[in-house]
């Protein structure tokens, strides 16, 4: 755990503050096809090589109620989200590097391997499923 205020190469939009004026010059660089996962990663990477510093502050403390604790990921629509939008941004984002193809590749391994503690299997395997098919084909929106 960071204990002192460093800078970051990027943000979660959960927790982050920024000025309204610095929001409104970059509000394009937040991509809706990336809807729920991602977005706000390269939102916050796109501000750092404009050259605008982020900064983590550990006495700021936000609570944030989050659905995807250990290896359980409810509601299941989640999982559609969170594979699609990895497969989805390397081809909206080629030239950046956040995710190599390997790091994506076993992120997908995770999400398969953890099928056994969802509450309804087929459910979250069909929305798995689904994930990658979008993210290979290009398909973004909101589609759960």
């Amino acid at each position: 755990m960071i204990s002192r205020s460093t800078a970051v190469q990027t943000v979660s939009f959960v927790g982050m503050i920024i000025q309204r004026d610095l929001l409104r010059k970059n509000i394009h660089n937040i991509h809706d096809e990336l809807f729920l996962y991602f977005d706000d990663l390269y939102f916050g990477y796109q501000l750092t090589l404009d050259g605008e510093e982020i900064r983590y502050s550990p006495e700021v403390v936000f609570s944030h109620d989050v659905s995807i604790q250990g290896k359980c990921v409810f509601p299941e629509w989640k999982v559609y989200y969170l594979c699609r939008n990895l497969i989805l941004a390397k081809r909206i984002f080629p030239r950046v590097a956040i995710f190599s193809r390997l790091s994506i590749l076993l992120r997908l391994i995770k999400y398969v391997s953890i099928l056994p503690w969802q509450r309804n299997k087929l459910l979250y395997f069909k929305y798995l499923r689904r994930g990658v098919i979008h993210g290979v084909k290009g398909i973004s929106g909101k589609n759960h």
